[in-house]
């Protein structure tokens, strides 16, 4: 072979070798990448679950809230209620003693 041929050998060689390195690495890459976003899907799905556990959470306490809210008002109806019965014994009371004096 001549010269000129084993150097065009040699170059096709080195520039074989650079295009398998380049695809091995451009590889390693892509498996980095879908192993990143294998990951993050992963973190986003517990991060989703953790915000849906937050949000019942809160409709829980929303509800409890609500409950109180009513309850309180029936106390406080409840409560008037009784002043304005106790007003009235009251008054009743001091008719039947002003009835008594005369």
């Amino acid at each position: 072979m001549s010269f000129v041929v084993e150097v065009l050998l040699l170059y096709a060689g080195l520039v074989t070798f650079a295009l398998l390195h380049l695809l091995a690495q451009r590889s390693r890459e892509e498996q980095s990448m879908a192993s990143n976003s294998a990951r993050v899907e992963a973190e986003i799905a517990g991060l989703q679950a953790e915000v849906q556990a937050q949000w019942a959470k809160a409709e829980g306490i929303k509800r409890q809230a609500e409950n109180q809210a009513a309850m309180s008002e029936r106390l406080l109806y409840e409560n008037q209620s009784l002043k304005e019965q106790l007003r009235d014994l009251d008054r009743r009371s001091e008719n039947l003693s002003f009835k008594k004096d005369d």
